[in-house]
């Protein structure tokens, strides 16, 4: 979920550390990114990639599911484009599941990106500003958020109204284990997880008619983490 480089205009990193390893995965999966703040912007990102207008925020629908993807390193606040766009979208779509996913966290137990934990300052328990499209998740039932940017893995529970809400809740997922320099969570903990690992690991995903599964793995192939939603 962003940062698939760490130095955006750096076309190497591209080439060699990215597009080099995963030429085989690539070759059979499809991979629609979002923008990171590493990528910086730069045009690499967009050569690379062969993205739906305008790029930087788009959507595409793959069977019964519709995926959005964001860019919020830009303002994603009520009145902007991102805003704007976001809430006509999700509530045109007929997609039985939806899926959210941009880089900053909406809500995370890491213990020092928003706030010092251990100082006892104040977290914000994740992006003030990837804050501001909680009201279209709940406004539009969307069912899961994926984000990145803190490195580590985090699933919290259904939120809704800033309370845990099993029936009509949005999940957040947070999969930031790709490679960078892993990070530690809050000593105390917050209310909304369920699961957390400081780990480098894969998410595998499924859908199959009204079942979602999800499945973590660590480096070594190990599971560590199970998720389904049944909606009969």
């Amino acid at each position: 979920m962003g940062d698939v480089v760490d130095n955006g205009p750096d076309k190497k990193e591209w080439v060699h550390e990215l597009f080099g390893p995963a030429k085989e995965l690539l070759s059979r999966v499809p991979m629609y990114p979002c923008i990171g703040n590493h990528e910086k912007n730069h045009a690499h990102y967009y050569r690379y990639f062969s993205l739906p207008a305008p790029e930087y925020y788009y959507s595409f629908r793959y069977g019964n599911a519709e995926f959005f993807s964001l860019d919020t390193n830009k303002k994603v606040g009520p009145g902007t484009e991102q805003f704007k766009w976001l809430d006509e979208q999700l509530g045109k779509s007929d997609a039985k599941w939806k899926f959210v996913y941009h880089h900053h966290p909406v809500y995370t137990s890491d213990d020092d990106d928003y706030g010092n934990t251990w100082k006892g300052n104040p977290s914000y328990q994740g992006d003030r500003n990837a804050r501001s499209l909680v009201e279209l998740y709940e406004k539009h039932r969307v069912d899961m958020v994926f984000t990145g940017h803190v490195h580590f893995y985090e699933r919290s529970w259904p939120i809704r109204a800033g309370k845990i809400d099993r029936e009509k809740g949005t999940l957040y997922l947070i999969s930031g284990g790709g490679g960078g320099r892993l990070e530690n969570f809050a000593p105390v903990p917050t209310f909304f997880k369920a699961q957390c690992r400081s780990e480098y690991h894969y998410c595998y995903a499924t859908i199959q008619g009204g079942k979602f599964s999800l499945r973590a793995f660590d480096h070594q192939g190990m599971l560590f983490d199970t998720f389904d939603v049944d909606k009969k």
